[in-house]
């Protein structure tokens, strides 16, 4: 009974960890894209291999956020940014 206690529970934290790192990169994907001014080293370090933006006027792909990112850059030099909610689903964060 011991043992099954012990990988319920580290399974439980497994779980929080990879909840708690998608959390992280899609936090760390606007604040250091937009913010810090580095959308295309961001787009290489927090999506994987297809990234998805569900915005009209964004195109899919990376490409079509790290346009939007440069973009927005453009039109406001001086930027600051608050995420109200974030949450996550399956292999998907959303905020």
């Amino acid at each position: 009974m011991h043992l099954i206690g012990t990988v319920q529970a580290t399974l439980c934290l497994l779980q929080s960890w990879l909840m708690s790192q998608k959390i992280h990169n899609v936090k760390s994907l606007y604040f250091e894209g937009i913010r810090d001014g580095n959308p295309r080293d961001v787009m290489k370090k927090y999506t994987g291999h297809c990234y998805t933006r569900h915005s009209t006027g964004v195109a899919d792909g990376k490409e079509g956020i790290i346009e939007f990112f440069n973009d927005f850059l453009i039109r406001n030099p001086m930027c600051e940014i608050d995420i109200a909610r974030i949450f996550e689903e399956g292999h998907h964060g959303f905020f």
